[in-house]
């Protein structure tokens, strides 16, 4: 299968408008091919896409790639701690900025008006922020009842985290619907190189206490940085009351935001029925090793998915167009995961043994968990599809009655199979669940046509 051209999912005005070299003669000399590749690779370097990855993997990756370091300072006990703490956050992060990431990318991309998107960014911050601060006050009053000291003390210490979490989320969402991603990038990747560092010093010096401490100071450094970005268009004063009032906002990202909760609970779900079957901290520890090597492996994918989601809502109503975007996507979804997965199954008893020694029991439930990664990326895809139709319902029921079934049968198996047997329940799953999506999102083109 050959890998579609990746500028295709990029917005018109972000192409170049210089075509490729050779790109007649499929049967060109080696010099004439040359110049196609280097034709296509400037294109991309032009469009900006390195930097929308740049500042994915910067503020997304940052959580990720400092828990693989921590994994190999704490001990497997301290870590499954971590994961559960991190996977609870997660799911309070989804429903706390409901929906309102992924709205910022749809709005921004639908006007050009410096007052609109003021208005819009506003909106946007004042609904998250006011959600996350009551979503942390009840999950302060129930988790001493749901999870095991020092669990609980940790998530009550660290849930202010979400605000700042969901703040930046909104930026840079909001920068990449409005085109200015490339300063925004660069300046989220030099932060997160401080912050990183920082972070896993933190740990390594105070052990979970100093993680507690790195996890703030680095979500503000993050936050503060991502918020200068976008200073001069905050500071406007005066204009119109203009663009999605804060109700229509609500209405169109609490189905989101429900959807994606759904969906990140299933994420969580091994982490916590190891919990509520009072499973030994090394096996929750094996399973968050397994769960965090997904995360990091469908971070490239949802950032891919990200950038068609606005070419996606302009091409909403262009049936033939949106039916190939949607393919060129899934397929660079796939071209994204599998290798790496392939790789990382090979190499783990490797990996393990040099890098991770304490975790060589955790091969066989970390080589299952990477085979999820290809499914993500087709979730991931088909659900910017649905999002650019505005068809959230099926997000919704999709996602809940994977959490259900992936709960009961986690809960069945995990109590005589242990994290093996949780991995094994969460392949298939992620299985049935990418075919709905994909079904459901060449119906949605189909439905256009019929518009």
């Amino acid at each position: 299968m050959r890998a579609p051209r990746l500028d295709g999912l990029l917005l018109p005005e972000f192409r170049s408008s210089h075509p490729a070299h050779g790109r007649r003669e499929r049967t060109a000399a080696p010099d004439a091919l040359l110049l196609n590749l280097r034709g296509r690779l400037a294109a991309v370097m032009r469009s900006g896409l390195p930097y929308l990855l740049l500042s994915m993997i910067s503020v997304q990756g940052l959580t990720y790639a400092s828990q693989a370091l921590v994994a190999k300072v704490l001990s497997p006990e301290d870590f499954g701690c971590i994961r559960t703490v991190e996977a609870v956050l997660a799911t309070l992060l989804v429903f706390g900025s409901l929906g309102m990431p992924t709205l910022a990318v749809r709005f921004a991309a639908e006007t050009s008006d410096e007052w609109t998107r003021r208005r819009l960014l506003l909106r946007l911050l004042a609904i998250a922020l006011t959600t996350c601060l009551l979503s942390a006050g009840v999950v302060r009053l129930v988790a001493p009842s749901l999870f095991p000291e020092p669990t609980a003390s940790y998530l009550n210490i660290l849930i202010g985290v979400v605000a700042l979490t969901a703040s930046s989320r909104i930026l840079q969402g909001y920068a990449l619907g409005t085109n200015r991603i490339r300063a925004m990038s660069i300046m989220t990747f030099l932060l997160s190189l401080v912050a990183l560092p920082a972070l896993v010093g933190a740990t390594w010096w105070r052990g979970t206490s100093g993680w507690l401490v790195g996890r703030y100071g680095a979500e503000t450094l993050l936050a503060l940085g991502l918020l200068f970005s976008v200073w001069r268009t905050l500071s406007r004063r005066g204009g119109p009351d203009c663009g999605p009032t804060a109700a229509r906002l609500m209405r169109l990202g609490l189905p989101i935001a429900l959807s994606l909760l759904l969906r990140t609970g299933q994420d969580a779900v091994g982490l916590l029925s190891l919990n509520l079957l009072r499973a030994p901290a090394t096996l929750i520890g094996h399973l968050g090793l397994g769960s965090l090597a997904l995360a990091v492996l469908s971070v490239v994918p949802g950032a891919v998915a990200n950038l068609a989601l606005p070419r996606m809502t302009q091409r909403r109503q262009v049936p033939q167009q949106s039916r190939a975007l949607l393919l060129r996507s899934v397929t660079w979804g796939f071209w994204l995961t599998a290798p790496a997965s392939a790789v990382v199954l090979v190499a783990t008893p490797f990996l393990l043994a040099k890098l991770l020694p304490a975790y060589t029991e955790a091969g066989p439930v970390l080589q299952i968990m990477v085979l999820i990664a290809p499914c993500r990326s087709v979730i991931s895809m088909s659900g910017s599809c649905l999002l650019a139709h505005l068809n959230v319902g099926f997000g919704l029921w999709a996602n809940g009655t994977a959490l259900l079934g992936a709960l009961a049968l986690s809960l069945l198996v995990g109590a005589r199979y242990g994290a093996l047997g949780i991995a094994l329940v969460a392949l298939g799953v992620e299985l049935a669940t990418a075919a709905a999506f994909l079904l459901a999102a060449r119906r949605a083109t189909r439905e256009s046509t019929a518009e």
